[in-house]
């Protein structure tokens, strides 16, 4: 993948991800169905923004040959 942008949309998907676990985590109770989801939302976006961020470094620009 030679597109920037797509880095940039999956470190904004991985930020959404991070947030959206973080909320979940603040208003998990007990009696909660779901409580695993806060841990996989939070998971998938630490995942997704590593990704995003490794991706960019190791990404050559098209002028650099």
């Amino acid at each position: 993948m030679k597109n920037p942008m797509v880095y940039y949309a999956v470190i904004g998907i991985g930020i959404i991800g991070l947030v959206a676990g973080g909320i979940l985590l603040a208003t998990a109770t007990n009696a909660s169905p779901h409580h695993i989801s806060s841990y996989a939302a939070l998971g998938v976006g630490a995942l997704l923004v590593i990704a995003g961020v490794v991706g960019m470094f190791v990404m050559k620009p098209k002028a650099a040959k």
